[in-house]
């Protein structure tokens, strides 16, 4: 170093941006710009695409153009320069780093008060975010920002530990913090702790020198002399931003103490004679296998690129399969994406996953799409009756074959994944097994022995084996390779079960079948990304696969959706002891099958609206406060959704629709009510239509007011109450009239006959019904009666009873004034009649 403050440069720096994030030059521009200084290796490290949207790093289409051209560049200045491909990965990036030499670790934002807080953009805006989201406690900030640094190496897999204490970039002379403040101090010591326990060199970064910032580089002194006492090893690096800077090594004044220099610190396996000669070998392979596929991911980036979506939208998708009827737990998933696609602007499509032909049921997705449309479960895009909508399709999986050929060969051509090869003896042996039998007999501890050593030996294929069983016609499949350690733990953050630790895979799973379909592992990461859906809902029985599909997305270079695993619905069931316990909702209970809901006449409205009770818990209360607002209106919150999972409530259901169905006006109850009936009761349709006008006046009864009817809740329950109007489902119900004197009954509907006029008002009506009560002796005061019961035989609410039952069959009924005005006098006064002819009858006989 020199001592008269003139710029140092080193021969080597590992932390390089280009115009693929923040640098201000190409890859290309800023390696000639090292030759030129003499530079013996140059490693870029453009940073990695966040979880926000940034200007200042990669987006997710931008990782594969970025690490070809490095590896161009590789080719093209061998012998010249070393060129490393490396990538900044921050704490907070999704997309996995898989194909970079070396990965450096950092920290640029701290969650916390509902936002994600700058640690280096600004002042102003670090000043802001401790403010807003930390009460102004900078050590607060502080120890948060640490907390994440200790776990950037297990979250990131870096090679390198980048800008260790970033957080103090605009402090320079304290004039945020105090750095040797005991907070700040045992912040970043527990930070720095968990870091060396590692063994993963830190990066002494001169870049906030070159840029201005500061005037030593990180970590700061007191931080270095720590980690230099504790077995810390160093690499400097420029963290240049332009060609002017790589190189950077401060001056005289931002030298730093003698440090311990770490040799050789990038990954054993990148030995590049090696590692190239067994690329030669993975891309020789991949062309074996798939000699016909000559599209690259790359064309299919660009054919599929990112939507053009407001910041925050979401995409999410519905992909079942089609193998029966939809089940009343696929609803469930359906809507929560519908409400997260529709509620933020974003993407609701369906996909459908056909790739086992063998369980596909014909017609069934021709089905799936009415039922689902008939429950209002409206896609953006996707499968449609008639043909397809959207412009990231196909959306039917079965059509999508060359596709995943594309990434299987990308997969084989990087190492990761190869074919395991099937004869016809083999083939012929294996389809002569029986296969419950031999799960039943199986040592799986030996069984688990064999399959690693069998795992190991289809591993080492050579090009010259898969060539020799092509070339005599032998089938096969396409495994991953995994790198997986079960003894090891992911972290993961799932949006419904909240932060979850899974064991890595070590399975070689199975990509492609021997007919060539994809497995759902591989196809739905592929489709996934493709389709840029940013949100995965499905059950938490596909937890276990977790670690195989963000293992995938990590080797496919992808960013992983973000998941959400929703328990299965449950319900109250007896057991053999008769106790009631929670058990599964299966096929075969009632309520299981969506289909059985229109033929038991269930709105689809009603439906809706009972599942989004299950889906959140505050939407009771909230439709409460605004019962005349569309359920979509409601602001639908993923904090709001239950961890444990659901109970399924029948008779809940049936007390939703009882609400609902009070709420529409008399021509939407005898619309829906006469649709369901074409269908499912043809007869009753025909009562409906031949007199439109009685029809909408059965139904308005009752309906209206603070206190509206809810005596059904479904179009069949609708009929039964309602069908005593048409002479054809008209049937008396006599029992309630055993308890009385049928010279009574009968003498009530005699009299009420001889007064009775359609032309009165309701009160004259009543009035005439109270003189009947009092000519047989019975009490028209109820107060009266009540007092005194023993004085009388009976009172105005049984020979009320007794009118009921002559004219609509039943104790129970609507308002009995209103029913014989639709029914009319004629009818009415036959009906009495009737009834008091019967009551004559039985009294004579």
């Amino acid at each position: 170093m020199t001592t008269d403050g003139t710029t140092v440069r080193g021969m080597t720096d590992y932390h390089v941006h280009t115009t693929f994030s923040d640098g201000s030059a190409s890859p290309e521009e800023t390696l000639k710009a090292a030759l030129s200084r003499g530079m013996t290796e140059i490693g870029f490290s453009d940073h990695a695409c966040l979880s926000i949207p940034q200007n200042w790093c990669m987006r997710p289409e931008q990782h594969l153009p970025y690490r070809e051209e490095i590896t161009r560049l590789k080719k093209a200045y061998r012998g010249k320069i070393r060129v490393l491909c490396g990538i900044e990965q921050d704490y907070y990036t999704e997309i996995p780093a898989e194909g970079y030499d070396y990965i450096i670790g950092s920290v640029h934002y701290v969650f916390a008060g509902g936002e994600y807080c700058s640690v280096d953009n600004s002042k102003a805006e670090q000043i802001r975010a401790v403010e807003t989201c930390f009460g102004g406690d900078f050590y607060a900030f502080a120890e948060a920002y640490y907390e994440l640094v200790a776990d950037v190496a297990e979250k990131t897999r870096c090679h390198l530990i980048g800008h260790f204490d970033l957080i103090s970039k605009f402090n320079g002379d304290g004039q945020l913090f105090d750095e040797n403040h005991p907070r700040y101090r045992s912040a970043w010591m527990r930070a720095a702790d968990r870091l060396l326990a590692t063994g993963i060199p830190f990066e002494c970064n001169f870049g906030a020198i070159s840029r201005g910032y500061r005037q030593e580089p990180y970590p700061s002194r007191p931080i270095r002399e720590y980690l230099c006492a504790h077995g810390a090893r160093f690499v400097l690096t420029g963290d240049a931003h332009s060609p002017e800077a790589v190189g950077f090594r401060g001056t005289d004044s931002g030298v730093p103490d003698s440090l311990p220099i770490a040799e050789n610190w990038i990954p054993p396996r990148e030995d590049y004679d090696e590692k190239e000669s067994q690329n030669v070998k993975d891309i020789e392979m991949s062309e074996v296998l798939f000699p016909n596929v000559t599209m690259t991911p790359q064309e299919l980036e660009e054919k599929y690129p990112p939507r053009n979506l407001p910041e925050g939208a979401k995409v999410t998708r519905f992909a079942p399969s089609p193998t029966g009827f939809v089940h009343f737990g696929g609803l469930f998933p359906a809507t929560v994406c519908e409400r997260l696609a529709h509620q933020s602007g974003g993407v609701f499509y369906l996909r459908i996953e056909d790739t086992d032909a063998k369980r596909e049921v014909p017609g069934a997705k021709e089905a799936l799409i009415r039922t689902l449309s008939h429950y209002g479960i409206r896609f953006d895009e996707g499968a449609a009756e008639g043909g397809e909508i959207g412009e990231y399709g196909p959306y039917t999986q079965s059509q999508r074959r060359e596709i995943y050929h594309v990434f299987a060969k990308k997969l084989v051509a990087e190492g990761h994944a190869y074919p395991v090869f099937t004869t016809e003896e083999e083939l012929a042996a294996l389809n002569a097994v029986n296969k419950k039998e031999e799960i039943q007999a199986r040592d799986w501890h030996e069984d688990d022995t064999e399959l690693k050593e069998q795992t190991e030996k289809n591993r080492s294929i050579t090009v010259e084996e898969a060539r020799e069983h092509l070339s005599k016609g032998h089938p096969f499949v396409l495994r991953m390779r995994a790198d997986g350690d079960p003894e090891k733990k992911i972290r993961f953050t799932d949006l419904v079960k909240g932060d979850l630790e899974i064991p890595e895979n070590d399975r070689d799973e199975v990509l492609l079948k021997s007919d060539g379909i994809p497995s759902y592992h591989f196809a739905h990461a592929v489709d996934d990304h493709l389709m840029r859906t940013t949100h995965v809902v499905r059950g938490e029985e596909w937890l276990p696969s977790l670690a195989r599909h963000l293992m995938l997305f990590r080797f496919l270079g992808f960013r992983p959706p973000k998941y959400l695993h929703i328990s299965q619905l449950m319900q109250l069931k007896e057991d053999e002891e008769g106790k009631l316990v929670k058990k599964k909702l299966s096929k075969r209970d009632l309520g299981a099958n969506l289909d059985d809901y229109e033929a038991l006449g269930f709105d689809p409205l009603c439906v809706i609206e009972y599942v989004m009770t299950l889906l959140n818990s505050n939407y009771e209360e909230w439709h409460a406060a605004n019962p005349d607002l569309p359920y979509t209106a409601f602001p639908f919150s993923l904090k709001k959704m239950s961890a444990s999972g659901c109970l399924f409530d029948y008779k809940k259901l049936s007390d939703v629709s009882r609400n609902v169905v009070a709420r529409m006006s008399a021509e939407e109850v005898r619309e829906k009510v006469l649709s369901w009936a074409e269908r499912f009761d043809p007869s009753f349709a025909a009562c409906l239509s031949a007199d439109p006008e009685k029809a909408l006046a059965v139904f308005a009864i009752g309906r209206g007011g603070k206190k509206p009817r809810k005596d059904y809740g479904t179009w069949k329950e609708a009929k039964e109450a309602v069908s005593f109007f048409y002479a054809d489902y008209y049937v008396r119900d006599e029992e309630p009239l055993a308890r009385f004197e049928k010279a009574d009954v009968a003498e009530s509907c005699e009299a009420f006959l001889r007064t009775y006029s359609p032309a009165d008002e309701m009160n004259v009506w009543f009035d005439k019904i109270k003189v009947i009560t009092e000519s047989i002796g019975f009490a028209s005061d109820m107060k009266a009666y009540k007092a005194e019961p023993e004085r009388y035989r009976g009172n105005v609410a049984d020979v009320s009873m007794f009118l009921r039952i002559a004219v609509t069959g039943r104790e129970n009924a609507p308002d009995l004034y209103t029913v014989m005005q639709i029914l009319g006098e004629a009818e009415t006064r036959r009906r009495i009649r009737a009834l008091a002819e019967s009551a004559r009858g039985a009294e004579n006989g």
